[in-house]
């Protein structure tokens, strides 16, 4: 996007000057560039649904999540609480669906109570305006933020069809919400 951008710009440029041959060049380069992108795609769709696929082999899930959000919050020396989220759909970020949050409610440094409001906040915006809720949710937190996740999820979300749902503490995933874990991955709440 850069490269054709650019060649755009010099394309135009050259234009102005009424250098058409230098432009004519310089769009026929841009049209390869676009050639060589839809000819590029279906191999990179591929390996996206690959991976994907692979997520679901390792995490154990029954489908493969096409939906992906990620959560964090922070705050600056106790003060001016934030968080934000971002999502994934097919692989691919979804930008016009990333949210960033002021922390209203939580107390700025409760890391628990700011993950409860954004994930609650986040999901109840989604519901109300008939979004898809995302299969997959990644969170950066331990234990605490683990056990938020499952209340909002169960409790003010009702999911209750939990039986592949994942989650972690201590550097493991833990299948089905059981002890034994399955791999080391970091910490995260993987549910489907």
């Amino acid at each position: 996007e850069y490269a054709i951008n650019s060649y755009k710009k010099q394309m135009k440029w050259y234009a102005e000057k009424l250098e058409f041959e230098k432009a004519n060049i310089i769009k026929h380069r841009i049209e390869s560039i676009n050639n060589l992108i839809v000819a590029l795609q279906p191999i990179k769709t591929a390996k996206i649904a690959k991976q994907l696929d692979l997520i679901k082999e390792k995490l154990n899930l029954k489908s493969t999540p096409q939906i992906i959000e990620a959560f964090d919050n922070s705050h600056i020396n106790g003060e001016d609480g934030v968080a934000a989220s971002i999502r994934f759909v097919m692989g691919k970020p979804e930008k016009s669906s990333y949210r960033k949050f002021l922390i209203k409610q939580a107390s700025v440094g409760d890391d628990c109570g700011s993950f409860e409001e954004v994930l609650t906040r986040r999901l109840t915006r989604l519901v109300r305006e008939g979004g898809q809720l995302p299969h997959l949710i990644v969170m950066d937190g331990g234990k605490g933020q683990l056990n938020i996740a499952k209340k909002v999820l169960l409790e003010g979300f009702r999911l209750r069809d939990l039986n592949s749902a994942l989650y972690y503490h201590a550097d493991y995933v833990h299948p089905n919400w059981k002890k034994t874990p399955i791999a080391k991955i970091g910490h995260h709440i993987f549910y489907e």
